[in-house]
């Protein structure tokens, strides 16, 4: 689960400095196999955020999937609650449980549960 929360954590960031091309590169591969980085920078070019904070983990009973709260950071507001869906698979449309050490990291953030954020 740790890898998980670290990639969430480097797509939120990348997300900060505006670097879309790492933020794809964090999604799930499931997403990635069938849009490309074009389509994806669209999604999130005209949504900038300045920070964020992850509050909790959500053992969603599926090894293969985790929800991980975090609220984001836009100037002075904070937006609700979101629940960011986090998908672990070694190729498109094949979840993976990965069990022990692994210097591979197969978890991948999907864009679409990002997408809900509202700035209050």
């Amino acid at each position: 689960m740790r890898k998980a929360i670290k990639t969430t954590k480097r797509f939120l960031k990348a997300w900060v400095k505006k670097d879309h091309e790492k933020m794809y590169n964090l999604t799930q591969q499931t997403w990635r196999s069938s849009h490309d980085p074009g389509y994806f920078k669209k999604m999130f070019e005209d949504i900038q955020i300045d920070g964020f904070l992850i509050s909790e983990l959500i053992d969603t009973k599926l090894p293969s999937r985790i929800e991980i709260r975090v609220r984001l950071k836009k100037g002075e507001k904070w937006s609700d609650e979101l629940r960011i869906s986090v998908v672990c698979e070694k190729e498109p449309m094949k979840p993976h449980i990965q069990k022990g050490f692994s210097f591979k990291n197969y978890w991948g953030v999907n864009p679409i549960s990002v997408l809900r954020v509202n700035f209050k």
